[in-house]
This record gives C-alpha cells, sequence and structure tokens, in this order.
C-alpha cells in the first residue's frame, strides 16, 4: 500500500513476480519495467546517432576520394594519349628509314644474284634468304622485304639477262656452227661457261633449241641480229644529240644540298631511336600509376561495406530502438516477462554494431 492506502503496482498483489521468474538478487517491489525500456530505447537512440554520423562521414569522404582517383585518372589517360601519339609519329618515322635502308639492302642483294639466279629453275624466298644469311654483308637482311622484292618482275630481269648472255654468244657462234651438223647444248654450253661463267645451261637450251635450231632450218631465213639485245655507247659515234648534257648532273650546290638533307635526316633518326624507349618507359609509369589509381578506386567503392553498415544499423536500431518502446505498449506482467529477452536482443544488437566498426577501423588502419 501506498501513503494514500492505494495498492502500489510494484507490490506484485497477484504473486506473479515470484522467485521462478525473477531473480532472488532483484527487489520486485522496486523494479519499474517502464524505466527499463525507456532507458534502453534512449541509449539505444544515442548509439544509432552515432553511427548514422559515422555512415554519412565516411560516405561523404568517399565519395570525395572517389572523385579525386577519377580525376587523376583521367589526367594520367590524357597524358598517354599525348605521349603515345609522339611516340608513334616517332616510331612511324623510324620504321619508314629502316624499310628505306632494308629495301637499299635487298636491292643491292639481289642486283649481285642476277648472274647467279636460273629464270628457269630460280629459288624460292627461304632459299634465298638462308643464302643471304651466311653472307656477312647480308646476315640481318629482312626477310618480308625479300619476299616482296623477289617477285616476277624482278624474276623477268633475270630472265632477260641470261637471255641476252645466251644470244650474245650465238650470235658470235653462228658462223662456226655447221646447220646440217649442230652441236649438242652440253657442247655449246662447255664452250660458253670457259668464256661466260655466269651462263645457264637450261636458257641456253632453251634459246638454242627453240630459236636458233628452228630459225636456221627455215629456208632463206637468218637470225636477224638486231633482235638481239645490244648496247650502244652515243660518245663513240658522231651523234652527239645523244649525248648527255652536263645540266643533268647535280652540281656542288645540289651535292651539298642532298649531303645535308640526308645528315639531318640521320640525325632526327638516332634521335627518334634514343627518345622512343624514353617514351614508351613513360607510357609504361603512367599505366602503373593508372592500374594503381584503379585498384584504389575499386576499393574505394565500398557499396557492399555500407550496405553492411546500415544492415547492421537497421536491425540495431529494431532490437534497441522500437522494440523497448514497443514493449512499453503492453501491460506490466508482459513487460516484466519478457525484459530479460529484449536486454540480450539489445545487447545482441550492440556486439553487432560494434564488430561493424572494428572491421571499418581495423580497414583504414
Amino acid at each position: 500500500m501506498d501513503v494514500g492506502g492505494n495498492e502500489s503496482i510494484l507490490s506484485d498483489p497477484s504473486g506473479l513476480l515470484n522467485e521462478s521468474i525473477v531473480p532472488s538478487f532483484i527487489n520486485t517491489t522496486t523494479i519499474d519495467p517502464n524505466w527499463f525500456y525507456a532507458a534502453s530505447a534512449q541509449s539505444a537512440a544515442a548509439i544509432v546517432g552515432l553511427m548514422g554520423a559515422f555512415i554519412i562521414t565516411k560516405m561523404v569522404d568517399n565519395k570525395m576520394h572517389v572523385r579525386q582517383l577519377k580525376s587523376e585518372i583521367s589526367d594520367y589517360k590524357e597524358k598517354i594519349n599525348y605521349v603515345q601519339s609522339e611516340l608513334d609519329k616517332k616510331q612511324k618515322y623510324v620504321e619508314e628509314i629502316a624499310y628505306e635502308e632494308d629495301c637499299k639492302l635487298v636491292e643491292k642483294y639481289l642486283e649481285g644474284m642476277v648472274a647467279h639466279i636460273d629464270p628457269y629453275n630460280s629459288f624460292n624466298v627461304d632459299e634465298l634468304y638462308n643464302k643471304a644469311r651466311f653472307d656477312e654483308n647480308y646476315s640481318h637482311i629482312n626477310r618480308s622485304v625479300l619476299k616482296d622484292k623477289y617477285n616476277q618482275d624482278y624474276l623477268i630481269k633475270v630472265a632477260n639477262y641470261h637471255e641476252k648472255l645466251v644470244d650474245e654468244f650465238l650470235v658470235k657462234k653462228k658462223k662456226d656452227i655447221d646447220l646440217a651438223n649442230p652441236p649438242s647444248t652440253d657442247e655449246l654450253y662447255d664452250e660458253a661457261s670457259r668464256d661466260i661463267p655466269n651462263i645457264k645451261k637450261s636458257v641456253l637450251e632453251e634459246r638454242y633449241n627453240l630459236k636458233y635450231l628452228t630459225e636456221a632450218k627455215a629456208p632463206h631465213q637468218e637470225i636477224v641480229e638486231s633482235t638481239m639485245p645490244e648496247t650502244s655507247n652515243p660518245w663513240l659515234t658522231d651523234d652527239r644529240s645523244t649525248i648527255p648534257s652536263e645540266d643533268i648532273y647535280p652540281h656542288t650546290s645540289e651535292d651539298n644540298y642532298f649531303s645535308i638533307v640526308t645528315t639531318l635526316k640521320w640525325d632526327k633518326y638516332h634521335k627518334y631511336v634514343e627518345e622512343i624507349p624514353e617514351k614508351e618507359a613513360e607510357c609504361n609509369y603512367y599505366l602503373v600509376l593508372i592500374e594503381s589509381k584503379e585498384r584504389l578506386l575499386q576499393a574505394s567503392n565500398e557499396v557492399a561495406n555500407l550496405r553492411v553498415n546500415l544492415i547492421s544499423l537497421f536491425i540495431f536500431s529494431i532490437l534497441g530502438v522500437f522494440v523497448p518502446l514497443g514493449m512499453m505498449l503492453f501491460d506490466f506482467e508482459y513487460m516484466l516477462k519478457l525484459r530479460t529477452i529484449v536486454y540480450v536482443g539489445i545487447f545482441s544488437g550492440w556486439l553487432l554494431v560494434l564488430v561493424v566498426l572494428l572491421d571499418e577501423i581495423r580497414k583504414r588502419v
């Protein structure tokens, strides 16, 4: 009974607060479950407020960090594009000069091989390339350029060269050949090879059988020497109009000009050769920076971690704030029975929040 003679809500006249419900060390006459639930809700609300402020601060910092990383990545990509454009120009110039030199080397090699190639039984590219590799002057010859230059036009040039040698030889031998009993190709080849080392037997056989003997056997028909390739020297004739004019030869000033152009070309070539590795290293450096920034950006994209924070905060809000407030809507007996369960739930929610908070601290440290 209170002072006014009324029965107190803490006196438990129904005997519900017996030893089976409340521990022996708790004085049931002084227990007020409304105070317990109200204090629990207020404490949990304060914790929720702190965690909310922590998450908002984290979101703002993360957004600024992501914006800075994206800006740095964009700057590095612009630098790479600029350096790469400069690098492409230099590489293109170096490749063009190298290709010109490769062409000159291949043309010089093929020019020297004209007399050694049988036009009717010519080498393939691999055979010709392997021959060049054993020559110290052409050991570094470019196979792709050789394949391009060793084409049908070149083989026609080779055939014309050897056909000219054979035709000149046959013209000289025309008077010595008995058409009634012409010599064999082997005999002619043995004789020709002593005077003309580069003459090819296959060409001699083709020209001798198809041209010389066919025309020689025809009645009243002779080989027309004018059809044979001839070389004329205009300096030994009286026709001075065919003598080249001195104007077509470069003057000293023109020689100096071409010498200067060549010098500048090679200076530029060597300069670019030295700068290309530096530009490549610079591009690789920016690529490494971009890769590291992208990893940081990926790590800063903490949507999944933020979701965990929000879920833990939501669970703790339900258990620590709304459950205690909801319990205050029930009667005294019911509040008293469930306060231990509510306490365990609030404590579990707090442990969940504590674990998430410690995990965030560990990641930032």
